[in-house]
């Protein structure tokens, strides 16, 4: 391997060795062959160390880490990562064979450019979709895109400039959302997101109880809300009060509350019609009632 490969594939793992190997053999099968994978063990107790150490490719590195959640075990792999470039897979997901080679292009073009594509989604049940729907409009803000119009840079076909990652780094300590977080303050830095033509990666959105118990602390969103007020504009920032935050309370028993905050935002042009119907269901049911209400939409062509 190089001494500076082209890409560095940063996979954190936690726990997850029924599925990593899945992911890693995704990026061996990459079109292009000039990239490193950094697996960042975020304090697993299963084999995950035997199963990386069988891996017979020199291109796969392996660091371990105490166990401090996923946005630290990628800054972790973006700090001591070698690529001139830097991409992202969860350890259940993978990548699609020519994901790489489809980036590089946009990269080579723009020092500052930021590289996704939609994901196809896999939700079990015979559901499966793409998202998002569109890309981001050439001069449209980063944050309006995400918060008021349903846009999505997926994680895992994010591709971005190393020194760029280096700059910014994931919020270690914001939880919920830490995506749109590192993609809003990618833009404050001069990154700009270009989503390419073809699918990156497919996305396993199956559903599990540690999902069906995690909420959203309206407290801890409206705190992180502030802190990025000056990066959003004001309809976005009355996107997060009606979907984020009324979420919340809705989840804590405080639906009127949650609901108070929804009527807040549309008043103030927060979101779409369409998207406002869908953000109404999410406040209005519990997370489960909402999963098979949205997987209902899919099965019928409907994006959900």
């Amino acid at each position: 391997m190089p001494a500076q490969p082209l890409f560095s594939i940063v996979i954190p793992s936690y726990n997850r060795a029924h599925s990593l190997a899945n992911a890693i053999d995704s990026v061996l099968a990459q079109s292009i062959s000039d990239f490193e994978v950094l697996i960042v063990d975020d304090g697993s107790v299963d084999h995950t160390a035997d199963l990386i150490a069988a891996v017979q490719d020199s291109r796969v590195r392996y660091i371990k880490q105490a166990n401090g959640g996923a946005t630290k075990a990628r800054n972790k792999g973006i700090t001591a990562a070698r690529g001139r470039y830097i991409a992202f897979l969860d350890s259940d997901d993978t990548f699609l064979p020519r994901h790489l080679e489809q980036s590089l292009p946009v990269l080579q073009a723009s020092e500052k450019n930021c590289v996704y594509s939609q994901v196809i989604v896999e939700r079990g049940n015979n559901v499966r979709f793409l998202k998002p729907a569109r890309a981001i409009k050439q001069h449209e803000n980063i944050s309006d895109y995400l918060l008021c119009y349903k846009g999505f840079v997926p994680t895992i076909t994010l591709v971005l400039p190393s020194a760029l990652a280096n700059s910014v780094l994931y919020d270690e300590n914001i939880g919920y959302g830490d995506d749109i977080d590192f993609a809003i303050r990618l833009a404050a830095h001069g990154g700009r997101f270009v989503m390419l033509k073809e699918p990156g990666a497919i996305w396993q959105d199956c559903w599990s109880d540690s999902r069906l118990s995690s909420t959203i602390d309206p407290q801890q969103r409206l705190a992180w809300l502030n802190k990025v007020k000056p990066l959003l504009t004001n309809k976005a920032y009355f996107a997060v009060l009606g979907r984020s935050v009324a979420k919340g309370y809705a989840q804590t028993g405080q639906k009127w509350k949650g609901f108070g905050y929804y009527f807040r935002s549309l008043w103030h042009g927060g979101f779409t019609p369409k998207t406002a119907v869908m953000y109404f269901f999410q406040i209005l049911l519990s997370a489960n009632q909402y999963r098979h209400f949205s997987d209902f939409l899919a099965k019928l062509g409907l994006r959900p």
